[in-house]
């Protein structure tokens, strides 16, 4: 089976611990989940969601800050320097498996295999490759 490949345009979003309030608990990041899982759904088209073993790369591409200098900021991208601050790998990573689920994968719990990296880019997207073992 070939692998599959996906593109979400945008800075990735970490996940969020659930939120309390005094008469119930809800996801603070349910609007981006919902847009997430959206464009899965687009690039994922009628096919139902894998049920076997499967290998899932990660390639989160950040956005360099606006306040570094414009000679830091081509250094960083040209090199695909590592992004060593916040917001954390493993919640990145906690965020796609979980809008991955029941579209692409039937539970996340299928995944055998992880290699996620962070690094800065000229165009912050999430690229995605998933495949079946």
């Amino acid at each position: 089976m070939p692998d599959f490949s996906f593109s979400i345009a945008g800075v990735p979003v970490p996940q969020a611990r659930p939120k309390l309030s005094r008469f119930r608990t809800y996801d603070p990041k349910y609007k981006e989940k919902q847009l997430t899982r959206a464009i899965l759904k687009t690039q994922w088209g009628t096919r139902s969601p894998l049920t076997g073993k499967v290998s899932i790369t990660l390639s989160f591409m950040m956005p360099v800050p606006k306040s570094m200098s414009k000679k830091k900021r081509v250094e960083l991208i040209e090199t695909k320097a590592a992004h060593i601050i916040k917001p954390d790998l493993d919640n990145l990573i906690k965020f796609i498996l979980d809008c991955m689920n029941s579209i692409v994968l039937f539970d996340d719990s299928l995944v055998s295999d992880i290699k996620a990296t962070k690094s800065y880019a000229g165009f912050a997207e999430t690229l995605i490759t998933v495949s079946v073992a």
